[in-house]
Order: C-alpha cells, then sequence, then structure tokens
C-alpha cells in the first residue's frame, strides 16, 4: 500500500487556510496515478467552489503508513471518514 497527503492552501478575507486530505492506494503505479491525479483535482475543485478565494498551492506528497494510521484514528480522521460515507466529502 502506498499513502499520500495533498495539502491545499488558500486564502480568503486576508486569513491563510490549509487543509489536508489523506488516502492510500494499492502498490500499482497506474492505480495510483489515477487516483493521485484524481485526489489532486478534486482538492482544486474544492477550493474553486469557495467564492472570493486565491489559491496558493496545492501539495500532494506521500506518506509513511504511520502516519496516515495516526491521522485514520484521530478525531479528524474519523469525521472526515464519516463525511465521506455520507457523500458529503469525496
Amino acid at each position: 500500500m502506498r499513502y499520500f497527503a495533498i495539502e491545499t492552501t488558500y486564502e480568503q478575507n486576508n486569513e491563510r487556510f490549509i487543509e489536508s486530505r489523506m488516502f492510500q492506494t494499492e502498490d500499482d503505479i497506474t492505480q495510483t496515478m489515477k487516483v493521485y491525479s484524481a485526489a489532486t483535482e478534486r482538492a482544486y475543485e474544492k477550493v474553486f467552489t469557495i467564492t472570493q478565494c486565491d489559491l496558493i498551492s496545492v501539495t500532494p506528497r506521500e506518506v509513511s503508513e504511520i502516519e496516515y494510521k495516526r491521522h485514520a484514528l484521530s478525531r479528524e480522521g474519523k469525521r472526515d471518514l464519516n463525511l465521506q460515507k455520507r457523500g458529503v466529502r469525496r
């Protein structure tokens, strides 16, 4: 398994926000690149739905399994999973 985090940085009303999303893929490089591209595209789309904001950066990076699982077990990770199951967050 491979684990990734995509951090989106944007500015709105003179405040800077950083949103991070983590995901996992199989070791197959073709599948990894498909998921990686789709997740990066969704990060861009999410920022562009916010009105009057300036996109600063979208930074994808590979993370360790420990970091990924630590996030998944955190309160924020559990909330993200529940939102994802309800279809609020992809």
